[in-house]
């Protein structure tokens, strides 16, 4: 009886905290986003095989330090700090002989720091720095040997080939602007520079959405919804169902995940890398009061001259506090 009583206590405070945030406004969210080429029900782990990227994202005040960077025009300036886990591997994980393979193993773990900057239904800009390692230091084999074994898949037997350990320091610019927008139908130019030891690439797009959706600065699309979204909390006219296209084509002058580290011991197995690659995502995106939801499906261009080009899904969730 006690811990019912302690139970029902617990979900009144949440109703509560719930009801209290219908008249005010998100401040803060946790964004999860998840890569991987299981969602498509294939049976192997290859190339970019898993993605693993945790987000804890603030609005800041007007008069914050940083809002001093942003320019004339900005109305909203969202600060991050995130985590993130990403392993390669080859076509085939039963293979034993490097001169086998068609790409290298490889794995990299990062925290990031973000400021993103956000001109209501015009455009938004972000900047981000990662750090991390690349190497056997992120941990990567032991993880992918543990989930293989509780899911019963093959065990990769070539881990002990992976690049080898290098900082990674990469400072990244994001862009997005709308061209074009009516009422249930917009065209977006977007782009993305980064600049690191271990990831680099200039990649361009174009981006189109269909169906219910708000402007740039208020959107699930780049996750730009704190703010007044509490205020509308009783209305409908903020919840948004839409799908989308985005295609782009990725430049990519140097990827150690490919072509090896030049920091620290040299690694065993390196490939040249396909300096000119294409990126098409396509999906649906939903967005509540406190809840952004995302699924969407990858087609990427391959990495090496020996690969073959690629497919996986994502899987974003997002949570207003």
């Amino acid at each position: 009886m006690k811990m019912c009583l302690l139970l029902f206590l617990i979900l009144l405070a949440f109703q509560i905290n719930g009801q209290n945030k219908s008249t005010e406004d998100f401040t803060q969210d946790f964004f999860l986003s998840i890569d991987n080429d299981v969602f498509l029900a294939q049976v192997v782990d290859r190339y970019y095989s898993s993605g693993i990227f945790f987000n804890y994202r603030q609005i800041l005040n007007p008069g914050s330090i940083f809002n001093s960077f942003s320019g004339a025009g900005v109305t909203k300036t969202i600060y991050s700090i995130g985590f993130s886990h990403l392993f390669f591997t080859p076509n085939d994980l039963k293979l034993r002989i490097i001169d086998q393979f068609d790409r290298p193993y490889a794995g990299v773990v990062s925290a990031s720091f973000g400021l993103k900057f956000l001109k209501e239904s015009h455009s938004a800009m972000s900047f981000k720095l990662d750090a991390g390692i690349l190497g056997p230091g992120a941990g990567v084999r032991q993880l992918q040997d543990w989930y293989h074994g509780v899911i019963g898949a093959k065990t990769p037997r070539g881990w002990q080939f992976q690049i080898e350990n290098s900082p990674l320091i990469t400072l990244g610019f994001d862009y997005i602007r709308s061209i074009k927008r009516m009422d249930k139908f917009e065209v977006l130019s977007e782009g993305s520079i980064a600049v690191g030891t271990v990831f680099n690439s200039i990649k361009p797009g174009l981006s189109m959405r269909w169906g219910k959706f708000q402007p740039l600065g208020n959107t699930t699309y780049d996750q730009s919804r704190l703010g007044s979204i509490g205020r509308d909390s009783e209305k409908s006219s903020w919840k948004e169902a839409y799908l989308f296209v985005q295609a782009y084509i990725n430049y990519v002058p140097y990827d150690a995940t490919v072509e090896g580290n030049f920091i620290g011991k040299e690694s065993i197995h390196t490939e040249s890398a396909q300096r000119m690659r294409y990126h098409i995502k396509y999906g649906g995106k939903l967005g509540l009061k406190r809840w952004d939801l995302g699924l969407s499906f990858n087609n990427v261009r391959r990495e090496t001259k020996e690969s073959r080009d690629h497919y996986y899904g994502t899987i974003d969730v997002l949570m207003r506090m």
